[in-house]
């Protein structure tokens, strides 16, 4: 009978081992203030399959190695570009993922080429053709090879709509007018754009090496930023012309002083042993408000790992300016396993790319664990979403991350597929409460207020509801307070009201306290800001509150307490002069006792 027992014992403990394995593998996470791992749910979610050849209207070979992915938008709707640098094409989709346009080859016309100068571009050495490389023999054909990046823009000083893609197998870059598509064959949507100009490598800045370009995109002045494998000296600036710069942001390696030292005092055959120190290269970037977000790997000296500039924000300066007001900084993980136990990744996120909406949230994705990091415009992590993993809601290979609205695409090379990942109720709240603080609309504007319950109210006096107690809901993209009968529309919200429902969904969500406490502050209630600060952990705000706290102590009572001191003080001399004038007692001066 024992022996039963004990066996029970031993497959009940068995089973909720399990259990709490699959629990902890299925549930999302962030970091606390100091910079443990905690349970959070995730902000982004998977609610339907994949996006694959079949379902993006290709044949199952089409999409056999994607390679990158751009979302551009403007008046006249969305456009999703996807380019495959097995097959050497580019597809071009609607937002809905509909097939428009099917491109591998694009029509070449030396008289077309843009040039201010032509020796300037499209020139590979001065005695060579100026014919780009990949013609076919002498037709007025280009074949792309290896296309690896893709970027499109408007240069708002000529109005020039330009598509921009790094023809790897080329070494060039090549760049096309978005209006020059000519349809070929509308059963397969296949076509050709009429190339406009050619970027070719800088030889006397490359060398021996080979001018690979696998991202690229251009600023607001048409300079146009290269990152090029083998090229650790940074991103590679052209002009519009296409004539070469300069680098900028460079990732330099710092060493630490006793690594110095030896280099210093190491013998000739010593330093031949060492391992050489390379600059890293970027991994991707993407341009938003004339700032540059870059994406890099780790940087590895010895024994050290500097995993503290992985992301950047590089100004026209070159210098970053990246905000890294968080808990931790922008990095992906913050803890992990630093050497290979034979038990799965280990090492810092291994960022791949990095993308940005309109109100200064990025997001960037570690093909390391294959989670996806987001960010607020102050360097908060906002949420983790997404698993390593072979399932439709799992993510293997990322190359390339792109927002689609409040959406967000992944795409994945192994799984040949596009990844659509959804904000969670809880997401949308926090992107909610991110994007009014953006706007700077922190604050209620004119509250209501229930002096009794202490609730607080907004709407008309006939329709006004207490959103403190009523539940968010979501109804054809808008969010609405309240039931269907009396919900009126939460545009009239600000940051607090959605930072008060992310608490109620989410206890362990410190930084929601601080964007409360903010409210409080913004109202003069400081003792209530710094309560809420302090559940935010958020040492700087609660420092400023704590200061504005005592300085309106300070004036409500330094009136009255000079006031009553100085009528005690002349009372004091009053009631003195009196008593002694009641009781006939003179000064001593009047005496003259004491006098010689």
């Amino acid at each position: 009978m024992k022996n039963k027992i004990k066996i029970c014992i031993c497959i009940l403990v068995a089973l909720l081992t399990i259990t709490g394995t699959q629990v902890q593998a299925a549930t999302g996470y962030t970091y606390d203030h100091r910079g443990d791992a905690i349970y959070s749910t995730e902000g982004l979610t998977v609610n339907e399959t994949p996006y694959l050849a079949s379902t993006l209207g290709l044949n199952p070979d089409d999409l056999n190695s994607p390679s990158d992915l751009f979302v551009y938008k403007d008046d006249e709707g969305t456009l999703i570009y996807l380019l495959d640098d097995s097959k050497d094409t580019l597809f071009v989709f609607n937002d809905q993922f509909q097939l428009l346009q099917r491109v591998s080859h694009l029509r070449y016309n030396p008289n077309e080429l843009y040039a201010t100068d032509p020796s300037l571009v499209q020139t590979k050495t001065s005695n060579e053709s100026s014919k780009p490389t990949g013609l076919i023999g002498d037709a007025d054909v280009l074949n792309l090879n290896t296309p690896s990046g893709i970027h499109r823009a408007v240069n708002p000083n000529t109005k020039e709509d330009l598509i921009y893609i790094c023809d790897k197998g080329n070494h060039q870059i090549v760049v096309f007018k978005a209006d020059s598509y000519q349809e070929e064959n509308p059963e397969t949507k296949e076509g050709s754009y009429q190339v406009y100009q050619v970027v070719s490598a800088p030889l006397e800045q490359l060398g021996k090496n080979t001018f690979d370009p696998k991202e690229v995109l251009s600023d607001s002045a048409g300079r146009i930023y290269v990152i090029a494998d083998k090229i650790n000296d940074g991103i590679m600036q052209f002009s519009k012309e296409g004539q070469f710069n300069s680098y900028t942001g460079v990732n330099y390696v710092t060493l630490s002083a006793w690594d110095i030292f030896w280099r210093n005092f190491a013998t000739q055959a010593q330093r031949e042993k060492m391992t050489t120190l390379y600059n890293t290269s970027f991994t991707d970037m993407v341009y938003k408000d004339h700032m540059l977000y870059t994406t890099s790997y780790a940087i590895s000296v010895t024994k050290e790992v500097n995993d503290g500039i992985m992301i950047k924000k590089i100004n026209p300066s070159g210098k970053d300016v990246l905000r890294r007001n968080g808990y931790n900084a922008p990095k992906g993980d913050n803890k992990y396993i630093k050497t290979d136990d034979g038990k799965g990744t280990y090492g810092p996120s291994k960022l791949e790319s990095v993308t940005v909406n309109e109100y200064g949230v990025y997001t960037v994705v570690d093909s390391n664990r294959g989670r996806l990091f987001t960010y607020d415009n102050e360097g908060n992590l906002l949420y983790i979403s997404g698993e390593r993993g072979d399932l439709i809601d799992k993510i293997s290979n990322p190359v390339a991350v792109q927002y689609l609205g409040e959406d967000l695409l992944v795409l994945d090379k192994n799984r040949r597929a596009i990844i659509k990942f959804e904000p969670t109720k809880i997401g949308s709240l926090i992107n909610r409460a991110v994007e009014q603080e953006y706007n700077g609309r922190t604050t209620r504007e004119e509250p209501k207020v229930n002096t009794r319950t202490k609730t607080w109210w907004i709407g008309k006096e006939d329709t006004k509801i207490a959103f403190s107690e009523q539940e968010f809901y979501e109804q054809d993209g808008t969010w609405w307070i309240g039931d269907t009968n009396t919900g009126i529309e939460a545009e009239e919200l600000a940051a607090v009201d959605y930072w008060e429902q992310v608490v109620k969904l989410n206890a362990n969500y410190e930084y929601a306290y601080i964007g409360i406490g903010k409210m409080y502050q913004n109202r003069g209630e400081y003792k209530q800001a710094m309560k809420y600060f302090k559940l935010g952990a958020d040492r700087y705000y609660y420092g400023k509150a704590f200061k504005q706290y005592r300085d309106a102590k300070i004036r409500k009572y330094f009136g009255p307490v000079v006031i009553t001191v100085a009528v005690l003080i002349v009372g004091g001399v009053v009631f003195s002069a009196v008593r002694r004038k009641k009781l006939g007692i003179k000064r001593e001066e009047e005496t003259g006792i004491g006098d010689e």
